[in-house]
């Protein structure tokens, strides 16, 4: 009897101790120090670089003078005032009535598209900042010759009747518009900059024409203007 009595208590303390080591095997291997480990926070997702608005600004570049015949009497008073009547009435028949070609402004000067042209509107595309544009002066004269060239009036006019003082090279030739000729700047739906060249006069708010919202007014720099045109 008391042998079986201490065979039951032996095995009683066996199952206290098996109970006990089970309980500590089970428990969580990363709180054996007593201390959790920290969860990891995620990195916040960077916010996406917005896409920068596209503008665009209609210009016009044109010779200017007090009558807009482009003659040597055009005096600094009248262009340090503004644009007469006239040459603002000219301007705006072409703004109106002429089918803009497209021209991506440059980011900067150096890059900037360059253009010949005069009597034609360009639609210059740019982003946030302006777009910058060079007019060149040299290759002006080109847009009169074609028109007004010996041929087209010597075979309808001989020499006694319209002879080379009326109509000759003189008329639209390098004198007309060399480096101290003056041009007009036109735009529509933002305004114009000179940036390089010699600046004269600048306008915003023209009531005599809706087609054009300011110019500016400039000569040349060594043969070529750097404008810089932005959105209002």
């Amino acid at each position: 009897m008391e042998r079986s009595r201490r065979t039951f208590v032996k095995s009683s303390l066996g199952v206290v101790a098996a109970g006990t080591l089970a309980g500590c095997a089970g428990g969580d291997p990363g709180d054996s120090d007593g201390t959790h480990e920290p969860e990891e926070t995620p990195e916040p997702t960077p916010e996406p670089t917005p896409e920068p608005d596209t503008h665009s600004v209609t210009l016009l570049v044109e010779g200017v003078g007090e009558d807009y015949d482009h003659e040597d009497d055009e005096d600094d008073d009248n262009h340090d005032e503004g644009l007469d009547e006239h040459a603002i009435e000219h301007a705006c028949g072409h703004m109106q009535y002429d089918e803009p070609e497209s021209l991506e402004g440059g980011s900067s000067g150096d890059d900037a598209p360059v253009i010949h042209t005069t009597h034609l509107p360009f639609d210059v595309t740019f982003e946030d900042g302006g777009g910058y544009v060079v007019f060149e002066v040299d290759d002006h004269d080109d847009d009169h010759d074609d028109d007004h060239d010996d041929d087209d009036h010597d075979d309808d006019h001989d020499d006694d009747d319209h002879d080379d003082d009326d109509h000759d090279d003189d008329d639209h030739d390098d004198d007309d518009h060399d480096d101290s000729s003056r041009f007009g700047f036109f735009t529509q739906g933002g305004t114009v900059e000179v940036v390089d060249g010699q600046f004269h006069h600048e306008e915003h708010g023209v009531e005599e024409c809706d087609e054009i919202d300011a110019y500016a007014v400039a000569e040349s720099h060594e043969g070529t203007v750097t404008i810089r045109v932005y959105a209002d």
